[in-house]
């Protein structure tokens, strides 16, 4: 709470100015530093984090809220316009709608412009950490997964492909593998493949299993205690507690345990 309030008081018109913004981008971007448009979105996200926090603690709240819907409208003011999002990279679109800056009906045509934005580079990243953490969340939100996967196992840089073909054997600091090859920055293409690809969800109501399937031949997940594998033919579900499965739009109760079903008719 006390780094929110004092976060605050270095705001400019709404707008969050201090800190490096997108970083580590390819190589032949620029991005401008401070970056406005990623870094108040992501200070919108944590005003809200506090929000939430105050509420189920029993603590008073409306001081966060306030000043989150503040910063929410000097976010659109400045940024949503009818023709873009703030300077019309691949991260602007990507924060507004991980971070929730925008309305329902604006959130899929914003997907759409990002998906636009990564095959006009040839399916290729045009984001650095912040872009990163952002995108795969704002695309699977609307079952763009195929571009991710072929975003991720594009094989010429920058793309995760292009670090294991030239040897990589975890994640780098940098797309152009300059710096650190033990970095954590770009992991979260591991949360794509737990959340998305092998579908495992926590809701308010409880675990739901709802993979997203692309052209490959087989997933295998393993989280905790529960294990989700399918293939072309068939999906495989563990859980130590009762689920929810879904299943191109079909939802299926089930109890805790190990549950089979056939997708050859899905």
């Amino acid at each position: 709470e006390k780094n929110i309030r004092f976060l605050a008081t270095i705001t400019k018109n709404g707008l969050m100015g201090e800190g490096i913004g997108d970083w580590c981008l390819p190589k032949e971007m620029k991005m401008p530093n401070p970056h406005y448009v990623a870094l108040t979105a992501y200070w919108y996200m944590d005003i809200m984090t506090v929000a939430k926090c105050c509420d189920l603690l029993g603590k008073d709240s409306e001081y966060y809220k306030k000043l989150a819907e503040e910063t929410r409208c000097a976010f659109r003011d400045n940024f949503v316009k009818p023709d873009k999002i703030g300077l019309g990279e691949q991260v602007d679109y990507a924060v507004a709608i991980y971070c929730g800056l925008l309305e329902p009906d604006e959130e899929k045509d914003a997907a759409d412009e990002l998906v636009r934005l990564i095959k006009d580079r040839g399916y290729h990243i045009g984001g650095g950490t912040t872009c990163i953490k952002a995108m795969f969340t704002a695309l699977a939100k609307y079952h763009y997964d195929d571009v991710l996967y072929k975003m991720v196992t594009n094989p010429t840089y920058p793309s995760y492909a292009y670090w294991i073909l030239n040897g990589a054997t975890t994640l780098c600091e940098a797309w152009s593998m300059t710096s650190s090859r033990n970095h954590h920055m770009y992991s979260e293409v591991d949360h794509w493949f737990y959340k998305y690809l092998g579908g495992i969800q926590l809701s308010p109501d409880g675990l739901v299993i709802e993979p997203h399937f692309v052209d490959l031949d087989w997933v295998k997940v393993t989280h905790k205690d529960i294990e989700v594998e399918y293939d072309k033919n068939e999906i495989r579900v563990k859980s130590p507690v009762d689920f929810k499965l879904v299943l191109f739009g079909t939802e299926y109760n089930c109890n805790s345990g190990e549950v089979k079903l056939s997708l050859k008719n899905s």
